[in-house]
Order: C-alpha cells, then sequence, then structure tokens
C-alpha cells in the first residue's frame, strides 16, 4: 500500500478493496474446511451464503463499524499514511451517501459533493480545524484526481466488498464463530481480478483495481463472517503470502439500518483545498 506522494490527498487511501481479510488467511489452523459444494451440517454452501449476503448488503440504508490498517513493505516498513490506523465509521447508504470515518489523529467526511478532511497540522498551517476538496473538479489545477477521492468515499461500504466476494471460485465454510456477541458462519476464499471485475462491472470494477495492483499480482485474500440474518458482521482483506507488501484491512459492521447523522463541519472551521496549490497545481505532502 504504497502512498502516492504529493499527488494524493492525504494518500487517498488504503486502496478500496483492502478493506476486507486476514493475513495468511489460507492456512485454517489444522481444521478441514469444507469445499465450494459441501456444507457442515445446517449450514449454506460458502457460495450461495455469499450470494445470501450481497443480496442483504445491498439493501442497508446505514452502518456504523469499527477498522484497522496495515501495511508493510518488504524492508519491514509501515506503508502508507494510514498504516497501523484503527478507527471508527459511520455510513449513510440510502437515499443520499455520505460517509463518516476517524482515527485518534485524522477524520474524512464526505457530504455531498465534497471531501473534508481534519488533522492536527492543519491548524497549525491554516488556523482552520478542516480543508475540502470537492468530488466534482476536473482537478486538472488541484493535484488530484476527483475520481480517486469518490473512489475513497464507498471504501468502506459492506455493499461493495459483500458483492465482491461473490466472485471468488473457491470460498469455503470454515464453521461457526462469534464476532462479538453475534454467532456467525465464518468463509473464506480468494479474489482474482478478472472474475471480480466481472462481477462488479465497470463502475464499481474500477475502484477496486487498484487493490490487486498494490498487491503485485491479481489475486487477493478474503474472509467473510456472516450471520443468521444474512448480515456480514466482519470482512477482511489481505495481500497473498507470496506478495512482497503485505497489506491487510479489517472491518466490523455493527448497528445496521439504525439511522445516522453524518453533515459538513462549520463553514468557519474550514478551508478550501485550492488554497494548497503550489509548483503548477500540485497538492504538498499532508501527513495523516
Amino acid at each position: 500500500m504504497t502512498a502516492v506522494a504529493g499527488r494524493s490527498v492525504a494518500g487517498v487511501a488504503v486502496c478500496l478493496a483492502l478493506a476486507v481479510s486476514l493475513t495468511g488467511c489460507r492456512t485454517n489452523g489444522g481444521r478441514s474446511a469444507a469445499p465450494r459444494g459441501s456444507t457442515p451440517t445446517g449450514t449454506l454452501t460458502a457460495a450461495r451464503a455469499l450470494e445470501q449476503a450481497s443480496e442483504r448488503a445491498a439493501r442497508l440504508t446505514s452502518v456504523r463499524g469499527g477498522f484497522s490498517v496495515s501495511g508493510i513493505s518488504a524492508s519491514g516498513e509501515d506503508e502508507g499514511p494510514r498504516s497501523g490506523s484503527k478507527g471508527d465509521l459511520k455510513l449513510r447508504l440510502k437515499p443520499t451517501s455520505a460517509t463518516m470515518f476517524k482515527t485518534r489523529d485524522w477524520s474524512e467526511t464526505f457530504v455531498g459533493d465534497r471531501l473534508y478532511l481534519k488533522f492536527p497540522v492543519m491548524s497549525q498551517i491554516t488556523g482552520k480545524t478542516w480543508v475540502s476538496f470537492p468530488l466534482d473538479d476536473p482537478g486538472a489545477k488541484r493535484g488530484y484526481e476527483p475520481q480517486a477521492l469518490e473512489t475513497e468515499r464507498h471504501e468502506w461500504d459492506p455493499d461493495l466488498y459483500a458483492k465482491m466476494f461473490t466472485a471468488s471460485k473457491d470460498a469455503q465454510v470454515m464453521g461457526a464463530e462469534p464476532v462479538g456477541n453475534v454467532r456467525t458462519i465464518h468463509y473464506k476464499g480468494t479474489l482474482t481480478l478478472k472474475d471480480t471485475l466481472a462481477v462488479l462491472g465497470p463502475a464499481k470494477g474500477s475502484q477496486v483495481k487498484a487493490a490487486f495492483e498494490l498487491a503485485y499480482g491479481d489475486k487477493l485474500d478474503f474472509d467473510a463472517w456472516v450471520d443468521g440474518q444474512r448480515l456480514t458482521r466482519k470482512i477482511t482483506i489481505a495481500t497473498p503470502l507470496e506478495a512482497t507488501t503485505k497489506a491487510k484491512v479489517t472491518i466490523v459492521y455493527r448497528d445496521f439500518d439504525v439511522p445516522v447523522s453524518i453533515t459538513a463541519p462549520p463553514a468557519g472551521e474550514v478551508i478550501d483545498g485550492k488554497k494548497f496549490e503550489v509548483d503548477g497545481g500540485d497538492v504538498p505532502d499532508i501527513p495523516v
């Protein structure tokens, strides 16, 4: 998960599709995993269960959750501005989209057609708490790509990941496991770029392509924990064991369809991102 120096807004992301799995998820601690076509007594096949989870995720109106991100390069150094981050998220999925996620050190809020970033160094530099960037700007004079921001806006959506997982050709049922106090069934498998793009289509597919590129190959590993109501309680995605850079993102979801409030910060606390134009349009590195 290499940060895009200078030409990304606060590193525009822990790549989207890395928002969901455990490093080393190919081993199962000695348990015998059920093949894709079979199932432990009383459970669905992995393929059918993941399809139902995707159908349920598509109907969600809102959700809360927590996330963690890690990335280690071949040299053993942390990769990316969010590596090692843990935080909370709120998503409004319908009727209009809004997203807020924050850690101890930074916060991002997507409302309407703008992204609002908050981190300590901002107030030191500008006297303002937040900096905002439009999602519909051509970007040529801003030093960033609005499409990258739009991708980041949806990087935590449960609908996206649940749909991705239906592309797996080797999904397995790992058995019953609790997530918090909720009983779930654990599924795991791999995703290839070709199969994932075929399932997602051009629009959503463009959002996850970069994740595979960051994995230095065409494959990612995933795990998903689905409860009896077909709600995906926990998801993880990781680079394969053989990847040079190790990247892992985990999301735990809760409070499904419970209304959330996500609003833009007060105008007096916000500075426009165009104030950062320097050297012909580059956005300077912003530590987060």
